[in-house]
């Protein structure tokens, strides 16, 4: 039969053998969407933004999940366009090559119509932090979504938009 030793290594072996299927089945789920209820002072306001703006077209899978992009949903419709600063895109174009790119007009009218929190892991949420991103709507009614910095939305427009302008 097993000796002390043996059964007591046996042990530790199983025990860690089932928290890491527990923390890979629990803590690396991945990320999701949380979608929270916007300020009433932010819905249906009109922004325009301060740099040259372009969309990143997530009309790829393959190319969207290597960005970690997750497809939001608004009005039961996907959104697949990111919005950046044309000075963001050219620095990411060198890591996805492939992504598509589509300018946006200057001086382009967006409407905020909503947002939401991307929420990480329990594994990553220890290493990278969560975001908002607020879901717009541009003069053409194309749906777009926007990285916004920190927990207040307003703090984090004014230096790239007209936001306090008004």
């Amino acid at each position: 039969m097993f000796e002390y030793n043996e059964l007591k290594l046996v042990n530790i072996i199983a025990t860690s053998i089932v928290m890491l299927f527990s923390l890979c089945g629990f803590g690396c789920a991945g990320d999701y969407i949380e979608y929270t209820t916007l300020d009433p002072a932010l819905v249906s306001k009109k922004i325009h933004f301060k740099k040259p703006m372009v969309y990143f077209v997530f009309a790829d899978k393959q190319i969207a999940k290597k960005y970690g992009f997750i497809y939001p949903k608004f009005e039961n419709k996907k959104i697949i366009r990111d919005l950046v600063s044309k000075y963001t895109a050219n620095d990411l174009l060198s890591y996805i090559p492939n992504l598509q790119v589509e300018p946006v007009k200057e001086g382009m009218t967006f409407t905020i119509v909503g947002k939401y929190w991307v929420r990480h892991s329990l594994l990553k949420r220890q290493f990278a932090p969560e975001y908002q991103k607020l879901i717009l709507r541009d003069g053409h009614n194309i749906y777009s979504v926007y990285m916004v910095s920190g927990d207040n939305i307003i703090e984090s427009l004014m230096p790239n938009t007209d936001f306090g302008d008004h």
